[in-house]
């Protein structure tokens, strides 16, 4: 039986408690977005930057943390939506120190790009990394040149490669954000991606399914406008061909990822969910704790245990 520890499973290990993720956004942006209108950015990504439905951005991150903080829980601090290293650097820092002065947070979690950290934050990062329990996120969606072209991603392989290497040989616990079902992407592609990421010895993995959003460019080049149950598949001459997974194709590419991936990678998401209006599909993304039984359940079968 191959093993795999979740995100809460290895906060509890290693903080001896229950701990949660406090997202906050609002201050980042994306280099490929316009600064004014917010246009841009990869063509699966929508108008909030894939972070979480719930973050108000109208507010600052010292009023997110004051109106959803609770005293009786503890907390890792995570920087989610767009590049959160994307911003005024010192604000960052100090946004950064003055939250580790709420006694909740034991540490904090940055979301970004491997091509938006400069040598400062690298150095602080290195610092803040001695001092609390420090994670960084590092987008890279897929290994393919040729996908990361297509989906506008912005960086190549060998600037991820570089940003990777730099946080490991730093200490720092590295986890890496992978999609399944990006246009032109078979099996192999899914495969030499984790082949890729193993070789890089990460700490932690996100992996979810390709998710349509209404905003995405990738709606609007596959002219997709209604509402997607999964197995739809968009062809275009002049674009690679759009598959929406099932979740009997999630599931089964699931299984061969995880036969692959390294048993000490921390899982901290194998699915996805998104509940706005904005959302197109597959739906059955919409069912995330019975999808997370079922993909659960149908890897436990097949000798893959999350526990």
């Amino acid at each position: 039986m191959k093993k795999f520890e979740t995100v809460s499973k290895y906060y509890i290990r290693i903080f001896k408690k229950k701990v949660f993720r406090f997202p906050v956004g609002g201050f980042g942006s994306c280099p490929n977005r316009d600064p004014i209108t917010k246009e841009g950015g990869c063509i699966y990504c929508d108008i909030k930057g894939s972070g979480s439905d719930n973050l108000d951005y109208n507010l600052s991150v010292k009023e997110q943390i004051e109106a959803n903080l609770k005293k009786d829980k503890s907390y890792i601090l995570y920087f989610q939506p767009y590049t959160s290293t994307f911003c005024d650097e010192e604000f960052l820092i100090e946004t950064i120190e003055e939250s580790l002065k709420y006694q909740q947070f034991l540490g904090i979690s940055i979301g970004t790009r491997a091509d938006t950290i400069s040598q400062k934050l690298w150095d602080y990062f290195d610092k803040l990394n001695k001092k609390t329990y420090f994670e960084l996120e590092l987008g890279l969606q897929s290994a393919k040149e040729e996908t990361l072209k297509f989906i506008k991603r912005g960086h190549n392989l060998k600037e991820f490669d570089e940003a990777a290497k730099k946080a490991v040989s730093l200490g720092i616990f590295l986890i890496v954000h992978i999609i399944i079902g990006l246009p032109g992407e078979e099996l192999d592609d899914f495969l030499k991606t984790i082949e890729y990421l193993n070789n890089l010895n990460i700490n932690g993995i996100k992996i979810h399914p390709l998710h349509i959003m209404k905003t995405a460019e990738i709606s609007k080049i596959y002219g997709i406008k209604n509402k997607l149950k999964g197995g739809e598949i968009f062809k275009n001459i002049s674009l690679p061909e759009l598959k929406i997974l099932t979740l009997e194709d999630y599931k089964k590419i699931l299984y061969e990822i995880l036969l692959k991936l390294n048993e000490r990678t921390v899982l901290y998401r194998i699915t996805s969910e998104r509940s706005t209006d904005d959302f197109l599909g597959p739906s059955w993304l919409l069912q995330k704790q019975k999808i997370l039984k079922e993909i659960k359940d149908y890897l436990k079968e097949r000798g893959i245990l999350i526990h």
